[in-house]
């Protein structure tokens, strides 16, 4: 699920990624043997036309820095932030 919203000049969004409980198949027979939990990830974003040509942006990934697993064994990344600065010319 995601949110968005502008407000004076601001474009900002949150997104929601829910998984449920699934298996994962750790011995390569075919059949999930292992339980990986559920989560929910939180994503957090806003960028600001500064003018024209140039853009500000923050972007916040798994904002709450959960603990999850996709595949038994390897590990995802925590919380990610990304400040960036776009210019067209």
């Amino acid at each position: 699920m995601k949110l968005t919203n502008s407000y004076k000049g601001f474009d900002s969004k949150v997104s929601f990624i829910h998984k449920s409980s699934s298996l994962d198949d750790t011995t390569y027979n075919g059949i999930g043997d292992t339980e990986l939990a559920g989560y929910t990830l939180v994503n957090l974003g806003s960028s600001y036309n500064y003018d024209a040509d140039t853009k500000i942006s923050l972007k916040v990934n798994n904002a709450f820095d959960k603990d999850y697993t996709v595949a038994n064994g390897y590990n995802q990344l925590g919380r990610a932030i990304n400040l960036g600065v776009t210019y067209k010319f």
